[in-house]
């Protein structure tokens, strides 16, 4: 998980500071910003190291000077979209970061480049020669983007508290928002608790021409239901758990060790079996509870059963209700909105 954060508009140098700090928990690994004085324009980042630790540091810019990017996320077909790029004659300037990668295909083909993007992202560019800022979210909106675009000044962040850091911000509820949740428990759509700060959709993309003070959002993807597959229990079955192996593969791609949160359900169980019977040494995270009446929510012993059946490094970690209230401000902080659901 890492963090990005960006401003554009007549601003002070430390603005892009008060936003990044907010979001270091989302990067405890490095930040970096990017100005480009001329734009009014400034990019930060928070980044928690998964892939190419080394050289991965952002933001990173093209060799020509031109594009910009800021990225949270990972793309699982990287390698795939690297060599094809290779084969263009694109010289990389990384060991192998999934975030040039990015970059590199949106120099060679523009937004058409989200088509070919396998996994979970949040990303903006900034084009120095036409003075515009692309950004996009992933399929399913797995990695988050909100932004704000008034009084003369755009900017994103992936976390609400960091455009809260803004001084000109006005903290002002939307009352909307506010009859959402009292109704739904949570605030849904693209509107946000805080009037003028909203979400990127998923699926979608903008682009912001700095000179024009335009914001323009496109939907770049939708579900699609037309080709449902169909066949016997035992077909479906099989082609259900040959993709579950692809997605976990895909999903592990990392420079890290691998760690597997391990409730002792269906879908947790299912992975951490998957991976382990491809040979991969794992370690596994539950969380239980203690005191009276807990026993019913306690899913440590379940959790306990599959560890000891996949040969997993195991570790849990039981909390106490009570200890927990003295943790409520700093967990309702890390929500950003009124949320009714778990912690």
């Amino acid at each position: 998980m890492c963090g990005i954060v960006g401003i554009c508009g007549k601003q002070q140098d430390e603005w892009i500071e008060l936003m990044n700090l907010p979001i270091v928990h989302r990067g405890p690994d490095d930040s970096g910003v990017f100005r480009d004085r001329d734009a009014n324009v400034a990019l930060a980042m928070r980044r928690l190291a998964v892939i190419d630790l080394a050289s991965g540091q952002q933001p990173i810019t093209t060799p020509s000077g031109r594009y910009t990017i800021i990225f949270n996320g990972e793309i699982y077909n990287a390698p795939e979209l690297r060599t094809e790029l290779e084969k263009k004659n694109v010289q990389f300037l990384t060991d192998h970061s999934d975030t040039e990668v990015v970059l590199r295909l949106f120099e060679s083909e523009g937004e058409n480049l989200l088509r070919k993007l396998n996994g979970m992202f949040a990303f903006v560019i900034f084009d120095r020669d036409k003075k515009t800022l692309f950004g996009a979210r992933d399929h399913a909106g797995i990695k988050p983007l909100h932004y704000l675009n008034q009084n003369g000044f755009f900017a994103f962040a992936s976390e609400l508290k960091s455009l809260l850091a803004l001084p000109f911000l006005r903290r002002e509820i939307n009352m909307q928002s506010l009859f959402h949740y009292m109704s739904l428990m949570y605030v849904p759509g693209e509107e946000t608790i805080i009037t003028g700060i909203k979400r990127l959709p998923a699926g979608h993309n903008f682009t912001y021409d700095i000179l024009k003070n335009s914001l323009k959002i496109k939907q770049w993807w939708k579900p699609n239901f037309t080709n449902i597959e169909t066949g016997t229990g035992v077909d479906l079955v099989g082609k259900v758990r040959n993709n579950l192996e692809k997605a976990i593969k895909r999903w592990t791609l990392a420079d890290v060790g691998i760690g597997c949160s391990l409730s002792g359900g269906l879908d947790s169980s299912a992975i951490v079996g998957l991976l382990a019977k491809s040979g991969m040494k794992l370690k596994t995270y539950s969380i239980g509870f203690s005191g009276k009446d807990e026993e019913y929510w306690n899913e440590l012993p379940r959790a306990a059963k599959v560890a000891k059946k996949w040969g997993t490094d195991h570790h849990e970690l039981v909390l106490n209700p009570e200890n927990l209230l003295d943790d409520l401000l700093e967990m309702v902080w890390h929500l950003d909105e009124p949320y009714a659901g778990g912690l």
